[in-house]
């Protein structure tokens, strides 16, 4: 392989700004524009020779993959997309959760095997398919407004009425933007469960061919046997797809390709060139940001809480189960008195979501903590790529052991909490920016956007996958038992 040598001094990826000093442009960097010889992209190496055995194999394919995620990382819409994260945390949330909630799993919730009564399933997949979906087009016409409101005040705090903030160091800024961008999904997420629930039985319906069985009408005029002979096969996504796609489950002609949330943004997009629509989008901001953004800026109570929560690591997490709670708490009621679904599946739902709250708020603060350190590596890798520095993950790595190495002999030696404190775990820019590395113009923006990146995933796959799929099973063996406990109750009375 052939790698492209980096000359600063006449790089055209290179720009000034206004000082005079050189900086990357937002362009993929010229390191990671490569050859590629036996269909395999490496790094310094000048040719993978695979003699067919299992070992070379499994090299190649090693390299392939390390290859390809560096490229993945240096590219032009990856950046872009950090950068989205980073300025619109509640719509890239509400992405991460579509794809989990929305697509994934659906379809493994209707794999899942040793569920005795299968109608749990499409239950659990309907809610989920709603959550998804719904959640996703709600947050992104609801929260849009309210991160350009707030895109404005900042960049113009003199016409809104909020130059306090001009006192504010970047570390309190970057708490109070993250405070601004994600309290409102508090209120928000209300009214979105709440059609959550309503929308359930519609998805059962016009999705699944499912309706529901009318209180004092005998089971048997659904056709039982009919129901057994759709659900005898549905093992996994083929079946799953078949299921859908048959006729006598009035879903032919639905289909979910990934195309609603592209749909939805060309709409706002394509809304936008619109001269009316820009003009009252514009204003309608304007007074968000001077009528609501500017005074909450100005709190004193906000600006208080951004300066004593600006070290916190957690903070989104903290906000998120805050949401959390509040969204649990409102499916469990709303489900228990929704008169649309029978009774049988409230009880295996309230419990699901009860569950569901509990064990993924635990994980989801336990698996963030572990992966803090190796997530700071992938940033380095990530930084590296950006700034054509091939040794910076390398240093970062080694420079990261030895702080944390010190840090655990301090333990070891039982050093006070203040002592502790005065030595942290490295931060992958804190160390480019020592090492004067020639770095992107945004690179707070997008490092920050790699940082709440992974708290997404880590609280999308636990909220929105991982556990509600293994809770089905557990909700209804849950409900088993109380219903045995009932009827057992009953016959002693």
């Amino acid at each position: 392989m052939i790698i492209n040598s980096i000359n600063y001094t006449n790089n055209p990826y290179l720009q000034e700004n206004s000082q005079g000093i050189k900086q990357l442009k937002h362009k993929r960097s010229a390191f990671y524009e490569v050859n590629h010889k036996s269909g395999v992209t490496t790094e310094g190496i000048n040719e993978v020779i695979n003699s067919g055995s299992f070992t070379d194999t499994s090299e190649a394919a090693a390299l392939s993959f390390k290859g390809n995620f560096k490229k993945f990382l240096s590219s032009d819409k990856f950046a872009n997309f950090l950068e989205y994260t980073n300025d619109h945390n509640q719509t890239a949330n509400a992405l991460v959760a579509l794809v989990t909630a929305g697509m994934v799993r659906p379809a493994l919730t209707m794999a899942i095997p040793g569920m005795k009564d299968k109608k749990d399933k499409i239950y659990s997949a309907g809610q989920a398919i709603s959550s998804g979906f719904l959640g996703y087009a709600v947050t992104m016409v609801l929260t849009k407004p309210l991160d350009d409101a707030l895109k404005k005040a900042k960049a113009a705090p003199a016409k809104f009425g909020c130059d306090s903030i001009s006192k504010l160091g970047k570390p309190q800024m970057r708490t109070m933007d993250t405070l601004m961008r994600n309290i409102p999904e508090w209120i928000i997420c209300v009214p979105r469960a709440m059609l959550t629930i309503a929308l359930i039985p519609l998805i059962l319906k016009y999705v699944f061919g499912l309706s529901k069985t009318p209180k004092n009408k005998p089971a048997e005029a659904q056709n039982p046997q009919q129901i057994q002979n759709d659900y005898s096969n549905l093992k996994g996504g083929k079946e799953l797809k078949n299921f859908i796609a048959n006729d006598n489950n009035k879903a032919k002609d639905v289909s979910f390709h990934g195309k609603i949330p592209e749909a939805t943004v060309e709409t706002i997009v394509n809304a936008s060139k619109n001269n009316k629509v820009s003009g009252f989008y514009d204003k309608f901001t304007d007074l968000i940001a001077k009528h609501i953004t500017s005074p909450l800026l100005n709190s004193k109570t906000l600006q208080k809480k951004a300066e004593q929560w600006k070290e916190s690591d957690f903070l989104f997490n903290h906000i998120a189960t805050v949401t959390s709670a509040i969204i649990s708490g409102v499916y469990m009621q709303r489900t228990l008195n929704n008169d649309n679904l029978e009774d049988d599946k409230k009880k295996v739902l309230a419990i699901n979501q009860g569950l569901t709250f509990v064990i993924s708020t635990t994980l989801s603060y336990l698996i963030d903590s572990k992966l803090n350190n190796w997530w700071e590596r992938v940033t380095a890798k990530f930084i590296g790529a950006r700034a054509d520095d091939k040794d910076f993950e390398k240093d970062f790595a080694a420079e990261q052991k030895a702080v944390l190495d010190k840090i655990k002999k301090m333990k070891e030696n039982k050093a006070s909490k203040e002592e502790l404190k005065k030595v942290k775990p490295l931060k992958a820019l804190d160390y480019a920016k020592t090492k004067k590395l020639v770095l992107p113009t945004n690179i707070d923006k997008l490092v920050n956007g790699m940082g709440l990146l992974k708290k997404m995933v880590i609280i999308g796959a636990i909220f929105r996958l991982a556990v509600p799929i293994a809770a089905t099973p557990l909700a209804s063996w849950v409900d088993e038992l109380r219903s045995k406990h009932m009827a057992k109750k009953q016959q002693q009375q």
